[in-house]
């Protein structure tokens, strides 16, 4: 039984060292070195209220997989209502179903934290994050060919929007 919950600094440590292990596949971040807590404090602490971050558990502090929602172009306050999610799992827990319950989790809160859409960007050579995220309603928005370039490998992105209804609400 996989139990979602709200992340607190305790768990830190393990979301970033989940963050780190997708650094190497250049499959889920354009973040080409490993990063540490101290550097991403200020990214923890704008993730409070309204911009939740959640892990998912086995048993008590055994993490195997975060998401959050994030502000949407940061400082622009006519997105208010749209927030970015983002979804990691743990190396040895994927294909078990937690991306997907926590991308799950993600949309049943978003609306309840006054969001209406949702955006999820993915590169356009990870193909099962991209069939997550059809799986459960989001659909191409955009499309931003050649916009990273990774060990001289350049990739594209693809946007994915998601129209929240009442019927996404928690409940």
């Amino acid at each position: 039984m996989i139990t979602i919950r709200l992340a607190t600094p305790a768990d830190w440590p393990a979301i970033i060292a989940i963050y780190n292990q997708a650094v190497p596949s250049r499959q889920a971040t354009a973040e080409l070195e490993p990063v540490t807590v101290e550097s991403r404090r200020i990214w923890f602490e704008k993730h409070q209220d309204r911009y939740p971050i959640y892990v998912a558990e086995k048993e008590p502090g055994q993490i195997l997989g975060w998401g959050s929602l994030s502000e949407f172009y940061s400082g622009r306050g006519g997105y208010f209502e749209t927030a970015e999610v983002s979804v990691y799992i743990d190396l040895h827990s994927q294909s078990q179903g937690i991306g997907r319950a926590l991308l799950e989790h993600l949309i049943r809160s978003a609306p309840t934290l006054g969001f209406r859409r949702l955006v999820a960007l993915i590169f356009a050579h990870n193909p099962a994050s991209l069939k997550m995220c059809a799986r459960l309603g989001f659909t191409q928005w955009g499309y931003l060919p050649g916009v990273a370039n990774m060990d001289g490998v350049i990739r594209d992105l693809e946007i994915l929007g998601l129209v929240l209804t009442t019927d996404h609400l928690e409940g």
